[in-house]
C-alpha cells in the first residue's frame, strides 16, 4: 500500500519493493503504471536481501528483529510501517527511542509523502542515518573478536599465585 501511494505521488526516486513470498502483491505492483521520474522495481522471494538493503538510502518495513538490525548495521535510517506481534512492538520501541535511526509511520499515505519529502531533501534524514551509523559501530568483526579473546583470557587465567606452564609443540 505504501508502494501504491508512493507511486501516486510520482517523486524523483528509485523505489525497490521486495514483497517476499507473497506473490498477488508483487503481481499487483508489476502491473502497475510508473510515472515519471520514478523508478519501480519488483522482487518476490530473495536470499539477496543484503544488496537491496546495501543499494539503499531508506528502508521501509515491518519491525522485524532482522527487519531494523540490517539496515541499521549499514547506517540507514528506518521507516516502520506495522508491527505484527508483541514483539515487533518492544523492537519498535528500541529502533524509535532507543537507537533512534527509525520512525513508525503506518499510515501508507503518511509514510509515502515522509518518503517523497526525503526524496526532495535527503538532509532530514541525516539524524536518523547518524544514530544508525553510531549503533553499526558496536558490531562487526572486530568488535567480536575482541569479545571473544576476552572471554579467552577469563577463561585461561589461572588462578591467584599459580601460574600455567605452555609447551609449544611446534619447536
Amino acid at each position: 500500500k505504501t508502494v501504491e501511494e508512493l507511486l501516486a505521488l510520482a517523486p524523483d526516486m528509485r523505489i525497490i519493493a521486495v514483497c517476499g513470498k507473497n506473490e498477488e502483491a508483487a503481481e499487483r505492483l508489476r502491473a502497475k503504471s510508473v510515472p515519471s521520474p520514478t523508478r519501480l522495481d519488483v522482487y518476490g522471494y530473495t536470499d539477496d536481501m543484503l544488496r537491496f538493503v546495501c543499494m539503499s538510502d531508506v528502508f521501509v518495513g515491518k519491525s522485524g528483529a532482522n527487519s531494523m538490525e540490517e539496515p541499521t548495521f549499514f547506517g540507514l535510517p528506518v521507516i516502520i510501517t506495522k508491527c505484527i506481534t508483541p514483539i515487533e512492538s518492544g523492537i519498535k520501541k528500541y529502533y524509535t527511542r532507543t537507537v533512534g535511526n527509525a520512525m513508525y509511520i503506518p499510515d501508507p499515505k503518511k509514510a509515502a509523502a515522509a518518503l517523497a519529502a526525503f526524496a526532495a531533501d535527503s538532509s532530514a534524514l541525516e539524524p536518523y542515518r547518524k544514530n544508525a551509523e553510531e549503533r553499526a559501530g558496536e558490531y562487526g568483526a572486530e568488535k567480536i573478536a575482541d569479545f571473544i579473546y576476552e572471554r579467552a583470557l577469563a577463561i585461561v587465567e589461572p588462578p591467584m599465585g599459580e601460574t600455567y606452564k605452555f609447551v609449544n609443540y611446534y619447536g
